[in-house]
């Protein structure tokens, strides 16, 4: 499946070597992970590279790669909840997988040091002591931009019933 994605402010690319290297890598993802978190949260497709858009040719992921990366950045990360999609395969047969990182609603999340950062467009910034209180006071509000409502597209038929109610005034 060819995805048509590009980085942006929900969306991060990061190549495989990132969990293969090591410590390194996976402290580069957990600032990610917690930036995703203290914003709306988001995704990052571990083994696409961000000049291709795609996975590299050839790859080759192992379930328990995919499974001891979330497990390590869970270790990385406080307040911070994320799930690994398995993995997947483009159309080429190359091989990726998606953790999903869901906002923080209630608390800060931070990285195992103790930092804040949060996702700015497609840059993960460091929070400055002048904005973390504001960022503290978001927690305590309702984030209607994440929130799915019960309803649907409602039928013509509605409409129709409004505006005959209304006389067709608007």
């Amino acid at each position: 499946m060819q995805i048509s994605l590009t980085e942006k402010q929900k969306v991060e690319f990061k190549d495989l070597q990132k969990i293969r290297i090591g410590d390194k890598g996976f402290r580069d993802l957990a600032v990610t992970c917690v930036a995703f978190a203290n914003a709306q949260g988001g995704q990052i497709y571990i083994g696409y590279d961000d000049k291709l858009c795609a996975p590299k040719p050839n790859q080759e992921v192992s379930a328990k790669e995919a499974n001891d990366a979330a497990t390590r950045l869970r270790e990385l990360c406080f307040n911070v909840a994320l799930s690994s999609s398995g993995i997947l395969a483009d159309e080429n047969g190359s091989q990726y997988f998606i953790l999903t990182i869901s906002p923080s609603v209630q608390s800060i999340a931070t990285t195992s040091d103790g930092k804040i950062y949060i996702r700015v467009a497609d840059k993960c910034m460091p929070v400055r002591s002048e904005d973390l209180q504001s960022l503290m006071v978001s927690k305590g509000n309702f984030q209607w931009e994440i929130i799915q409502t019960k309803f649907k597209v409602l039928p013509p038929l509605f409409y129709a019933c409004i505006e005959n109610y209304s006389g067709g005034q608007d």
